[in-house]
């Protein structure tokens, strides 16, 4: 059980960071270097916690979905907010 539960959050977080990697290729070409960098990293983390969602918890493919497109702007905004407050 935690062998599969480990398996899970392994493919989960490498997917992530494949979609976080497969984003910045495209948005460098399209937005400035910083937010890409930092748009790909939240839709990373969106598709690397949307995808244990739905492979641990059975969540539906709607509410998975709906989650990538919720969670992205979120973490985005919350990045930029540390990054204001830190001041880098």
């Amino acid at each position: 059980m935690l062998g599969h539960d480990l398996g899970i959050l392994a493919f989960s977080a490498a997917l992530g960071g494949v979609a976080a990697v497969m984003a910045a290729y495209v948005l460098s070409r399209l937005i400035t270097p910083g937010a890409a960098r930092d748009l790909s990293i939240a839709f990373g983390a969106a598709i690397s916690t949307t995808t244990h969602a739905r492979l641990s918890h059975h969540y539906p493919w709607r509410s998975v979905g709906l989650s990538i497109l919720l969670s992205t702007p979120l973490v985005y905004g919350v990045m930029e907010a540390v990054h204001y407050f830190l001041g880098q």
